[in-house]
């Protein structure tokens, strides 16, 4: 299995055109090689992340049954 890929996003988000399609080069190619990626720099506040965490952790302790079919 390869490893997730780590994509820096500020380019994205800040860089030039060329930038940003590079960019999204690499996002398109580790989600198709790979089918996951981590965005750093992405420019989501900690906050949100964390609870977007909480979210999927409480939703797969209340529905552990239907991943075990």
């Amino acid at each position: 299995m390869s490893q997730i890929p780590v994509i820096d996003f500020a380019l994205f988000r800040d860089g030039s055109p060329e930038d940003a399609e590079a960019t999204g080069k690499k996002i398109f190619e580790a989600f198709r090689d790979v089918g996951f990626v981590y965005l750093k720099n992405h420019g989501v506040p900690q906050e949100v992340v964390d609870e977007a965490f909480s979210w999927v952790w409480s939703w797969l302790a209340a529905n552990i049954n239907l991943l075990t079919l």
